[in-house]
């Protein structure tokens, strides 16, 4: 019996599995998370992140040059760990008629694919604290930490269905953010990330039908042509929609990732390695009957400025 275990197909399986995981994680085929956060290394638990508020402009120059020191802020980012297991009845591999289990190479490499979606979405979703000691999403973020007297910013909105005059008052409301001097960071957003349930309304959110002025005949008694520009809208603002079905169906955001730091930050110790445990001489398999296969990741997500992220909820 104990030789039945490690049959040629088991060790195949197993050699598929191994193959068909390879640097699914950090190269990712069709997933989220790349359209809004940026993968970083981590050799420590915690690891400190910097990043810039502002950067100065130039001027120009009468007299001797002035050199500035660009305002930076950080934040610590702790990891965590994340597993996953499998168990598959050591018989219903071996008597696999129907071939159920052959799935589960395919199974594994999904999970490690879409872990990343999952870490950065539900920190997303549940808004933490951030920098300056506001959560992520707040109405009431200071335009400098450090002198209260700058005023606050928003990003975050209520009422706000998918339309295209919100998305244009949400893009307009980004580029008017300024710095923590009061310097304008000219911002754009690039992404508009959305739930499965707005798919329609955000394609007609980007793709909306600019018309031009009627034109009149010679007497301007009636309309006998005018000018119709498809596509306008989308290029005009040069945002990419991304559909995440991991988010609520109560919220849609818009996102900025052109200024080199993007809204969330994906922290990686130890990308996911998948551990077989079929040998016929542990003690699971011979006194459970079970053939074990064993996931571990360690990282975390984390958000960055809230300058670059803005969420609106639809009702």
């Amino acid at each position: 019996m104990a030789g039945a275990i490690q049959t040629a197909d088991i060790l195949s399986l197993n050699r598929v599995v191994t193959f068909e995981c390879q640097n699914v994680f950090s190269n990712p085929r069709s997933v989220v998370w790349p359209q809004k956060a940026k993968m970083v290394t981590s050799d420590t638990w915690q690891s400190v992140h910097g990043f810039m508020t502002e950067f100065p402009e130039m001027r120009k120059e009468v007299g001797d040059r002035i050199y500035y020191s660009p305002v930076t802020r950080s934040f610590t980012a702790t990891n965590e760990h994340y597993g996953l297991g499998i168990k598959v009845p050591r018989r219903s591999l071996r008597f696999d008629s129907l071939n159920v289990f052959s799935g589960i190479p395919a199974l594994i490499q999904r999970s490690i694919g879409t872990c990343a979606d999952k870490i950065i979405t539900d920190m997303q979703k549940a808004n933490p604290i951030c920098y300056d000691t506001q959560n992520f999403y707040d109405v009431d973020h200071p335009v400098n930490p450090d002198n209260p007297a700058m005023g606050i910013f928003v990003n975050t909105f209520t009422t706000k269905p998918l339309n295209t005059a919100n998305v244009f008052a949400g893009a307009a409301a980004m580029a008017q953010l300024t710095g923590e001097s009061g310097v304008p960071l000219e911002l754009w957003p690039d992404v508009l990330e959305f739930p499965t349930a707005e798919t329609y309304n955000a394609y007609q959110a980007l793709q909306a039908t600019m018309v031009g002025q009627a034109i009149k005949n010679v007497a301007g008694a009636e309309n006998v042509g005018g000018v119709a520009i498809d596509n306008m809208l989308s290029k005009f603002l040069n945002i990419k929609p991304v559909m995440n079905p991991r988010l609520p169906s109560t919220h849609w955001y818009l996102h900025c990732t052109t200024t080199g730091t993007t809204p969330f930050l994906l922290q990686v110790a130890d990308e996911p390695v998948v551990v077989p445990k079929f040998d016929p001489g542990s003690q699971h398999v011979l006194h459970q009957r079970e053939l074990l296969w064993d996931v571990d990741a360690d990282g975390c997500a984390v958000p960055t400025m809230p300058h670059l992220s803005m969420r609106f909820q639809i009702a």
